[in-house]
């Protein structure tokens, strides 16, 4: 640690801080990133739910013509042993998974979260919810925070370098005073700044050795 460590109270400073401020930007990030994914989770899930009972009610009334009529939706209509009644043309060739849970599944090679409702007569309807808004969703903003962060840290770098590189340049000035007495000049004193800050006691104390 000793062999890397930048020895400027300038650059120690501003590492520092920027480490902190990274550490505290990768905390926030990840739960934002967690809040929103089970957010958008839950979500779907309502949405999935209240499209599959929407389906039930067709099926109910006009029977599995409702499943074989839908467009752009999987769904399959099964009975009470699993077996296949009816598929809408988006289900063909893809028997959905039938759980009481919501399941995460793949339709034409898009993500999709399957759930299930009940019929009156024992069949099930099984629907498939696409999920590719909510992962365009979920990217979109990881990438952001890719940038973001980043951006952020510089930012807190560069504020910080200049920051402290102020608040020293007293200290560089009284350095470079007291470098230039000489035991002929030792009745040479230091400007002191009048702010009475821990700069001006420094002047205050130099002044009084001298």
């Amino acid at each position: 640690m000793r062999g890397w460590r930048p020895r400027s109270l300038r650059a120690r400073v501003t590492l520092g801080a920027v480490l902190i401020v990274a550490l505290a930007l990768g905390i926030g990030a990840y739960a934002f990133s967690a809040a929103l994914s089970h957010s958008l989770r839950e979500d779907a899930e309502n949405a999935a739910e209240l499209r599959a009972e929407a389906v039930v009610a067709e099926v109910e009334r006009d029977g599995p013509d409702a499943i074989t009529r839908l467009e752009d939706e999987a769904a399959n209509l099964v009975d009470a042993n699993g077996s296949l009644l009816a598929a809408s043309e988006e289900a063909e060739g893809s028997r959905l998974p039938v759980d009481d849970d919501p399941v995460e599944f793949t339709v034409d090679d898009e993500p999709a979260l399957v759930v299930s409702e009940d019929l009156e007569d024992g069949r099930l309807v099984v629907l498939a919810y696409s999920l590719e808004v909510d992962e365009q969703v979920d990217g979109t903003v990881s990438r952001l925070l890719l940038l973001a962060i980043p951006l952020l840290l510089a930012l807190v770098g560069v504020t910080v370098w200049l920051v402290v590189g102020r608040a020293l340049a007293p200290v560089s000035r009284i350095r470079a005073e007291v470098d230039e007495i000489g035991a002929d000049r030792l009745d040479s004193r230091v400007a002191e700044p009048g702010s009475g800050d821990e700069i001006a006691l420094l002047t205050t104390t130099m002044n009084r050795m001298l």
